[in-house]
């Protein structure tokens, strides 16, 4: 397998999407820095967490294997992480080993969690509007949330 190459003298992003490429990163960054606060900067219990929250929306559970695969953690911190979410309780253990993830919407810090993360989803939005982007959708579902 050969590695990426970036050829300096080759394409490059456009000037005119310059701007939405980094209103988006700014949105990644704004979003895992929201995120990082509830994960207490654990990052590997983050990824973990966000793999088994779409494996319970999608299959109704995950395993910690498929976790190891899916993430390419070791086993060893895929056991201890998920220990640690479970002692949490952001993840429960269904019959035989399938884990499941919870986000209780009801507690102030999942509620203070969402709107931050709208917060920063508006500010994507209004990032992306100073270059000519309307995003309909995300504006109004993020104004009629905040009122």
């Amino acid at each position: 397998m050969s590695e990426a190459v970036i050829d300096p003298a080759g394409p490059t992003l456009p000037l005119d999407r310059r701007p939405l490429a980094f209103a988006g990163v700014e949105l990644v960054m704004d979003l895992l820095y929201v995120a990082k606060t509830h994960f207490e900067g654990d990052y590997e219990a983050l990824l973990l967490h966000l793999y088994a929250l779409r494996a319970t929306e999608t299959r109704g559970g995950v395993s910690r294997r498929e976790l190891c695969e899916w993430t390419g953690l070791a086993r060893e911190t895929v056991r201890r992480k998920v220990a640690l979410l479970l002692a949490r309780g952001d993840l429960v253990e269904q019959g035989r080993g399938r884990l499941k993830a919870l986000i209780d919407e009801n507690t102030p810090h999942a509620r203070a969690l969402e709107r931050e993360a709208q917060r920063a989803t508006q500010r994507y939005v209004e990032r992306v509007a100073r270059v000519g982007v309307r995003i309909e959708a995300a504006a109004s579902a993020t104004n009629s949330a905040q009122t």
